[in-house]
């Protein structure tokens, strides 16, 4: 009770419902999707369901994922939705959650069974640069037992000096996101051809640059 339905600014098909109270630091989503296409591929909602768990909440009972599906989620929404891995994010409040769940991760899923997912959907990298951050910004081993590849530990070491630089992580996402075709038939409605989508974007980026300033590409 008290919460009130927020519009969401971007428009994003699978988390568009949510509702906030002036008295909850965090508001509610009502998904519609698992996450973005590329997430969702990767969690199929029968699967989910059939190995989720009951849970109590105080006399009331709730279902939640299992423990297997709760880390594929948690990491694919950190590295993959959120495009950490694409642009050399560091998704520090992603990797403490994943630092406190590690341990009753460790006890309930097969680190094997886990990478063959990630490489299923085509997201074994994400896993393991996920996996590298966990170890070199907290001394956590996320998922005991599990290489690394060299390359994603270097990717690991060029997010760190991003974060710490503090802007280009931000500017690089910003970008993507500001021109994402999604976003701008959101905003301006569906073009078709190339030429109409590279005019709308010049025009989008003009027209932010003209409201904001050098407050463009900030958070």
């Amino acid at each position: 009770a008290g919460y009130v339905h927020r519009p969401h600014p971007f428009g994003l098909e699978h988390h568009d419902i949510v509702f906030e109270r002036h008295d909850r630091l965090f508001p509610v989503e009502l998904h519609r999707a698992v996450g973005t296409p590329s997430v969702a591929a990767a969690l199929p909602y029968h699967e989910l369901w059939a190995r989720s768990e009951e849970v109590d909440l105080g006399g009331a009972t709730a279902r939640v994922l299992a423990a297997e599906d709760s880390l594929v989620h948690h990491v694919l929404h950190a590295e993959v939705q959120d495009r950490d891995d694409d642009f050399f994010g560091l998704p520090l409040r992603q990797l403490h959650t994943s630092v406190l769940l590690s341990p009753a991760w460790r006890a309930a899923v097969d680190t094997g069974t886990i990478e063959r997912r990630f490489e299923a959907a085509g997201h074994i990298r994400s896993l393991h640069r996920h996996v590298a951050l966990g170890a070199r910004v907290f001394g956590v081993p996320l998922l005991p037992g599990m290489w690394v590849p060299r390359s994603v530990e270097r990717r690991a070491i060029v997010a760190t000096w991003s974060f710490a630089l503090g802007w280009p992580t931000h500017v690089a996402r910003n970008l993507w996101w500001a021109l994402d075709d999604d976003y701008l038939d959101a905003r301006y409605g569906p073009v078709r051809s190339a030429r109409a989508r590279t005019v709308r974007r010049a025009r989008h980026l003009a027209g932010v640059a003209a409201d904001r300033g050098r407050d463009s590409l900030s958070l």
